[in-house]
């Protein structure tokens, strides 16, 4: 039954599918909405959906080791409580997406969740992040980004997205020969 949900609904039915089933916050703390799982549990439910279709198995992949994690790794308390409820769950109920299924109705604007996605590609330097040019100063409270990215993952599907800066272009780095 799950390839055949899986093969017949539109990409944006598809990725709703996965938040509804848990397997957009795998590694994500019960007290925002995740599962709660280990790093392991990810791998696995990641591997399980590329026999599906890999391309959506590398959207959910972004989206639990790399954005999410992120957020709850480096994030501080309020951008955890801001960001992480809505990365892990959908906001549709369940009898909403079983009348589409049987209704063949999969209107992008039937559903809603919360994509993540990751910047670090730029055209100088690929994904190389020690080679990254582009630098966030800080004004205030805010940081102003300066740069360009490219090949930007998830970012069709996105509402969240984790743009990678140099803060420190000073810095010196034991990669680098400068």
């Amino acid at each position: 039954m799950y390839a055949l949900i899986v093969s017949k609904a539109t990409e944006y039915f598809k990725m709703t599918f996965f938040f509804v089933w848990q397997l957009m916050g795998i590694e994500i703390e019960p007290e925002y909405g995740g599962s709660g799982m280990s790093f392991l549990s990810s791998i696995v439910a990641i591997e399980e959906i590329s026999k599906v279709d890999p391309a959506v198995a590398v959207y959910v992949d972004i989206h639990n080791t790399l954005v999410t994690s992120l957020i709850r790794k480096v994030g501080n308390p309020e951008q955890k409580k801001k960001y992480l409820p809505d990365l892990a769950q959908c906001k549709v109920s369940t009898s909403t997406i079983l009348t589409a299924l049987k209704t063949r109705s999969f209107a992008a604007n039937s559903f809603f969740f919360q994509g993540g996605s990751i910047a670090i590609s730029e055209p100088t330097s690929g994904s190389d992040a020690f080679s990254m040019k582009t630098t966030a100063k800080k004004d205030g409270s805010d940081y102003i980004l300066n740069g360009s990215k490219m090949w930007i993952s998830n970012a069709d599907v996105a509402d969240t997205f984790l743009i990678m800066a140099n803060a420190n272009p000073s810095a010196v780095s034991i990669f680098n020969d400068q």
